[in-house]
């Protein structure tokens, strides 16, 4: 079972006997509980003697170092390679999934943006704590910052297009990649025209290189 930390910034997190449900306890900030199963939203967890749910909005997981040594992360993206968004009005039920990883993500289709999806849920299957955001823009304080020549295999890395719009995707390899346009690096990322796959991004388009922690 994995383990995670309760992370409020006032007061005490609710234990409900079911989701949304009869409050059976309250934990403290810093507490750890051992999630036993998830429904939506909601983790069920074992803490001391007591069993119930929490929100798993406040929980925070507790990382072991040889997880974040290693980019598995990467791995679970390049077994996503090939997903893509269903033109009309159904959906791919795999990008819906990736929404699900973020706050919010119940009530969603896959023409929404997905690329900050695609990489919570990649690092939420990891193991691993991340922003549980469909923004871009979330990730601008994630994790630890690396600088270009810090970066490595399976980084994760923020754009802000000269055309507009942002994205994030994954680093897959360290060459610098020479373009007409520019230098470039090659990324693995959800939402790269409409589908998970590798691109060549602009390096002068970089916002920032972050790593797990």
């Amino acid at each position: 079972m994995n383990k995670f930390k309760v992370k409020v910034s006032s007061g005490r997190l609710n234990l409900r006997e079911v989701p949304q449900g009869k409050v059976i306890g309250k934990l403290d900030n810093g507490a750890v509980v051992e999630k036993i199963d998830e429904v939506g939203n909601w983790f069920k967890v074992q803490v001391g003697g007591m069993i119930g749910y929490v929100s798993r909005d406040y929980l925070v997981e507790i990382v072991e170092t040889a997880k974040i040594d290693n980019p598995t992360w990467l791995d679970i993206a390049k077994a996503e390679i090939g997903q893509k968004e269903i033109e009309g009005v159904l959906d791919n039920p795999r990008i819906i999934d990736y929404h699900r990883a973020t706050q919010g993500g119940t009530d969603v289709h896959d023409e929404i943006p997905w690329c900050a999806s695609f990489v919570c849920w990649c690092l939420e299957k990891a193991g691993l704590q991340h922003p549980r955001s469909k923004r871009v823009v979330d990730f601008s304080n994630y994790g630890r910052k690396l600088s270009f020549e810090e970066r490595k295999v399976g980084s994760i890395i923020t754009f802000r297009f000269q055309a507009g719009g942002r994205h994030v995707c994954f680093l897959s390899d360290l060459e610098i990649h020479n373009f007409e346009s520019g230098d470039r690096l090659c990324c693995l990322g959800g939402n790269q025209s409409n589908t998970v796959k590798y691109s060549n991004f602009l390096i002068e388009d970089i916002t920032g290189i972050h790593w797990p922690v």
